[in-house]
This record gives structure tokens, sequence and C-alpha cells, in this order.
């Protein structure tokens, strides 16, 4: 089976659409993710002016702008749903890994407060809160899931494989609770 002939994937990547069309124009623009970078920072508490911001926001412009280039097909600066799901839906196994050590990064300097290269269970909780607009109940069961190893923590690596996992996975896995429950809609 194909990654787009699964319907539980095409919604988990509805979802990740919609929670990055910040404005619902059915478009994602560089606008919506420059947004989305500064609102996750905040609802952490983080000042923008901060260097944590700032090596945040570099992880993130690199991720941006691969997604950019890569997503954007029409050359118009936006990435329809259309793109966002052909792309998801065809990538290499590599390009997803790529994109997500970005996306990893960026998370992982967000939320990492004691700066440990890590993510506690109360750092993910409270960024899958801030951040994903989910339950505190959700969020615990998405870290439960994600911590394979039981250590009570997620590494950088961890996080990306989760990542990666979620992308490409056309079927039920625990990485599928790392962000919103599938059928919930991003507010």
């Amino acid at each position: 089976m194909s990654r787009t002939d699964s319907q539980l994937w095409t919604e988990k990547l509805t979802n990740s659409f919609n929670s990055f069309d910040l404005d619902g124009d059915g478009y994602i623009t560089v606008g919506d993710l420059e947004a989305f970078e500064e609102r996750g920072a905040r609802a952490l508490g983080h000042d923008v002016n901060s260097p944590q911001y700032a090596r945040y926001t570099e992880e993130m412009r690199a991720w941006r702008d691969q997604l950019l280039s890569q997503f954007d097909k029409n050359s118009d600066d936006r990435i329809d749903r259309e793109e966002f799901l052909s792309f998801w839906g065809n990538a290499s196994t590599n390009q997803v890994a790529d994109l997500a050590q970005h996306s990893a990064a960026a998370l992982t300097i967000l939320a990492d407060d004691d700066q440990d290269n890590q993510l506690s269970r109360d750092e993910y909780v409270r960024w899958a809160t801030a951040s994903n607009n989910v339950s505190q109940e959700h969020a615990e069961a998405g870290f439960a899931a994600l911590d394979t190893n039981g250590n009570g923590y997620l590494t950088r690596d961890e996080i990306a494989r989760s990542m990666l996992e979620y992308t490409t996975a056309v079927d039920e896995t625990p990485a599928n609770e790392m962000f919103q429950p599938v059928g919930q809609a991003a507010d």
C-alpha cells in the first residue's frame, strides 16, 4: 500500500497541513511558518530576542527553506494541501529523515529547558500541550508511546525517528501519538 492510499496516513498529514496553515486560507506560506515558529516559542515562554530563540529559528529556517523548495511545485511561494500530501506521499525515506532531523533539532532547542539535549516527560508534555493544542492526557500518552526504551527521556535522534515514522507509517504505530490524535483538527 502506498502512503497516499492509507486513510490513516492521509488524515495524519492533513492534520499536519492544517496545523501549519495558521490563517486557514488553504495554503502554507512563509508567513504561516514564521507565525507557527513564534507561536510555539511564545507558548513555551521564550522571548523572540533570546539566543535560544535564534538557534531555534535557525533550525526552523533550514527546515522551512527545504520545505518550500521541495513542496512548492508551481513556484507560487505557497504550498497547498495537494502539494503537501504529494510531497510526503512520494518522498524518499532519506528526504523525510533529513527534514525530521531539522525539525527534531528545532523542537529540542525549543522545549529542552535544562539544555541536556533530550526531552524529559515534563518537557515533552509542556511542548505538546502548548504547541500542538493537545490535552495533558494525550501528551502524556504520546510521551509514553514514544519512550520505547522506557528511560524517561526522548533524545533528538529518538524524536527524529518518531517524526520519520509518523510521516511515513500507513498503519498504527507509537509515533502516531506524537502530535494530535488522528481526527482532531488543529486549533
